[in-house]
């Protein structure tokens, strides 16, 4: 997907969150947005597969929308299933954007301190997340509900998801390729 098109669709989904009135997701939005944009604008980054990852960025920022807006429920354990797959993808979607900002702005390689360095980002950054919520919802910063204690544990499983993946991935680089007969 290519800048432009993820600007027209974020758009789409900007009127979406005015018309539904969750202006929490505002916040979301925003920064996605100007992460997106900026990530843009780095040739590092064009290099890349560009196209495909804000494609992924875009159906991660429609599925949040979707998921916060809706004014249906399923029955408790798929809604159960479905907040635990939110926040896999979260933190799946999240390093990658840490590791396309790490990988394009700095001369950091994709490698073991990349993927160390984004894991550790992406755990300080969920736990902000989560305070901030608490602080949208009235409650004191650094006491959290159960639900909130949930969502950063299934922060650190989608953080060792994303070090096996991105590991595996750096072992697929690091081989030689195998010719074949």
């Amino acid at each position: 997907m290519k800048l432009k098109a993820f600007l027209l669709f974020s758009a789409a989904l900007f009127a979406w969150i005015l018309i539904s009135k969750v202006y929490m997701l505002l916040y979301y939005w925003g920064v996605l947005l100007v992460l997106v944009s900026f990530l843009n604008s780095r040739k590092k980054y064009q290099l890349q597969p560009s196209k495909t990852v804000n494609l992924v960025f875009f159906i991660y920022m429609l599925l949040i929308v979707w998921e916060r807006t809706r004014h249906f429920k399923f029955a408790p354990l798929p809604e159960l299933l479905m907040n635990d797959a939110e926040h896999l993808f979260f933190a799946l979607v999240i390093s990658l954007l840490i590791v396309m900002l790490l990988v394009t702005t700095t001369r950091l390689q994709f490698n073991v301190q990349t993927i160390s360095t984004t894991a550790a980002v992406f755990n300080a950054v969920g736990l902000v997340n989560e305070v901030f919520q608490n602080l949208l919802a009235g409650r004191p910063m650094f006491i959290f509900i159960p639900d909130s204690q949930k969502d950063l544990l299934m922060n650190v499983v989608g953080t060792v998801v994303f070090v096996v993946v991105a590991w595996l991935l750096q072992q697929k680089k690091r081989s030689p390729a195998v010719p074949t007969p």
